[in-house]
């Protein structure tokens, strides 16, 4: 929640030494990037035409979800509005206590996948992907994981076998599992 909502510090190493860097909420960085790329424009459209890899998440759709979702979940808990989002981010913690074991794990699940979605969308994160196929080295089921990055599948591993595809041989990858689904 204090990563989604109120933002971190973390340390990076530089020629210099290490070095503090202080970074907003991911709400807020949302916000930033919305504004900043695009974003919605008048009559909904884009504000600003740009070239994008055909998988990025635009951020003001991943800022819009979180905001419906939080404002859903808060006024279940019979919530009244506040006037920002990390707002009603933190207080959710305190609606879902107030709702027992269930009620923690409902908004626990809700603030990991929002992070999650806000991190892939401002480029802290790859998404992953876990395959149905069988493994076409081990024939292990739901085992391949597939990580995408903007433009396509960038790696692939097992987590039975420990095989592992990179962009090089990704197409043996798929070309095994296309065999693999016509028998």
């Amino acid at each position: 929640m204090v990563r989604l909502a109120v933002g971190w510090v973390s340390v990076e190493r530089t020629s210099q030494g290490d070095m503090r860097v202080s970074h907003k909420g991911l709400v807020s960085q949302l916000a930033d990037a919305a504004a900043h790329s695009g974003g919605q424009g008048e009559g909904g459209g884009r504000a600003v035409y740009e070239s994008r890899p055909p998988l990025t998440e635009e951020p003001w759709h991943v800022l819009m979800e979180i905001e419906r979702a939080a404002l859903a979940m808060a006024a279940a808990a019979g919530a009244n509005r506040p006037a920002e989002l990390p707002r009603v981010i933190r207080n959710l913690a305190l609606w879902g206590a107030g709702r027992g074991a269930e009620g923690v794990a409902e908004v626990e699940a809700a603030l990991r996948e929002w992070r999650f979605a806000a991190e892939v969308a401002l480029g802290y994160k790859r998404r992953l992907r876990l395959l149905q196929a069988p493994c076409p080295l081990c024939d292990e089921r739901h085992c391949l994981r597939v990580w995408l990055d903007d433009f396509g599948p960038d790696r692939a591993a097992c987590g039975a076998c420990r095989a592992e595809w990179d962009r090089d041989t990704m197409g043996l990858l798929a070309g095994a599992l296309l065999d693999g689904a016509g028998h």
